[in-house]
């Protein structure tokens, strides 16, 4: 076991190493719910563009329960809101927490989204930490400190800033 983490730029080349996949995972996982999310949508605006035309023959006929029961989003969040006897204030929290469902039914992983956009530049730069860590070691191992000796350490360390950013930044948006 110790010869394999050795062999693997010892604890510091282990951590570098786990940050990245790390990335990566959060990477996968995340444009994974940008795609559920773009089909979603996608898939209601379909759904609208097929409702309109019928929602606009029922109230030229005059067929108010049919636009009612036609109509996505605001026609069941009043439904919800309706169906209490109660104040206006409940009828309008019934409302909101309709609205609040059904949007979680589009953007699934939102919180997931953030928790990645907020950690992905962490994690990077621990990442980055350690590879300079490494730079560092190689310096106080080989007593030289050109170029050649910390060049790759800190290359690897920018890697894992970047593919922290290149996972938070679209996570973001």
């Amino acid at each position: 076991m110790t010869e394999w983490i050795a062999a693997h730029g010892g604890l510091v080349g282990l951590g570098v190493l786990a940050s990245k996949a790390i990335l990566i995972l959060f990477s996968v996982i995340s444009l994974s719910i940008t795609i559920q999310c773009a089909l979603n949508l996608r898939a209601l605006r379909r759904r609208e563009d097929q409702q309109y035309q019928k929602m606009r023959q029922s109230l030229a006929q005059g067929k108010l329960e049919i636009f009612a029961a036609d109509a996505a989003f605001s026609a069941q969040a009043v439904e919800a809101a309706l169906s209490h006897d109660a104040s206006l204030e409940v009828q309008k929290e019934a409302a909101l927490q309709r609205l609040a469902l059904l949007e979680n039914d589009l953007a699934p992983g939102l919180p997931f989204l953030g928790t990645v956009a907020s950690t992905a530049p962490y994690v990077g730069l621990f990442g980055t930490v350690l590879g300079i860590l490494e730079a560092f070691n190689r310096i106080a191992a080989s007593g030289e400190t050109g170029a050649k000796v910390v060049a790759a350490p800190i290359a690897e360390a920018l890697t894992a800033t970047a593919i922290g950013l290149g996972v938070a930044i679209p996570a973001v948006m």
